[in-house]
């Protein structure tokens, strides 16, 4: 399961390319050991939905999750002792394949995932199963938003603001299908929590939501100045909140660019980013930049 910018999916087959043209998006990344478990799907289809729902309710035990954490934090102790991912993990990222492959004919089933949306042990399964079966209900595309009732971490140690800024995103997946949320994502562009505010710049921007509310709100999350070789170097010993501003930046740069002529604003700032220190956000500034431009001469013709 990811949600890795710099390593987006760009041609659609579930793979990570390495390349950045596109922001975060939940999916589930497949690898060759993967595809029997998709053939299997194909072949049972539909008679294995409630088998399926079974699998994606599966939750950890507390004993199961502290050995896998003990696992995970040394290394050794996880070869000497074969410990792997737990079962219960498992059968639910099992269930998200075989949605994988059903896709609109697992939407029987949504009655059943939305209960899980607002578990913090299930939710980010849940979300995803709700995007790979694509549901055509207005009602049940707008049920992401019961992720926003989490307010504790999960067991594993995931944030709420991991839980609602994936459920941005989810719901930036179906397009202007999920409008019915604009104004709560509206609400969160002015959020404190960077991660929080970058997805919902995201999902409107996918959403067409009106330029005039959104645009405004954006540029004033974006860096005006290019730190220095010195402030760089102090963030950089700081990994992870540097990892995270840089995706935040990048997030709400790509934004911005989906508006076209009518962010014709972010240009003196992309203008002071196309030197920026950091090079992905040098370069999403540049392909914003281009693509603003190049929308702005079309229309003025």
């Amino acid at each position: 399961l990811g949600t890795d910018p710099l390593n987006p999916d760009t041609d659609g087959d579930g793979m990570s390319d390495g390349r950045l043209e596109h922001p975060p998006q939940p999916r589930i990344l497949l690898g060759d050991s993967n595809w029997p478990a998709l053939e299997a799907a194909e072949k049972v289809g539909v008679k294995a939905l409630p088998l399926l729902v079974r699998m994606l309710k599966s939750k950890e035990s507390r004993i199961g999750l502290w050995f896998w954490a003990l696992a995970e934090k040394w290394k050794v102790a996880g070869k000497l002792t074969g410990l792997k991912p737990s079962d219960a993990y498992s059968r639910r990222a099992g269930a998200l394949l075989a949605f994988y492959q059903l896709g609109p004919r697992a939407a029987p089933v949504i009655p059943e995932i939305i209960p899980l949306l607002d578990d913090p042990d299930r939710a980010l399964e849940a979300m995803l199963a709700m995007m790979l079966i694509q549901p055509e209900s207005e009602s049940d595309i707008l049920s992401l938003t019961n992720v926003l009732r989490i307010q504790t971490s999960s067991r594993s140690g995931a944030s709420p603001s991991l839980f609602h800024s994936t459920a941005f995103l989810a719901l930036g997946s179906f397009g202007s299908k999920a409008a019915g949320a604009g104004p709560i994502l509206l609400a969160n562009l002015t959020s404190t929590n960077g991660r929080i505010q970058a997805a919902a710049a995201v999902a409107l921007a996918r959403m067409g939501a009106p330029a005039e509310k959104v645009v405004p709100l954006i540029l004033q999350n974006l860096p005006k100045t290019n730190p220095s070789p010195t402030t760089l170097l102090m963030d950089l010993n700081l990994r992870f909140i540097a990892r995270d501003f840089t995706l935040n930046v990048m997030m709400n740069i790509w934004a911005l660019g989906e508006y076209g002529h009518r962010a014709r604003a972010a240009l003196p700032i992309f203008s002071n980013l196309e030197s920026h220190t950091v090079v992905n956000i040098k370069d999403a500034a540049k392909e914003a930049a281009a693509k603003i431009l190049a929308e702005t001469n079309h229309v003025s013709r």
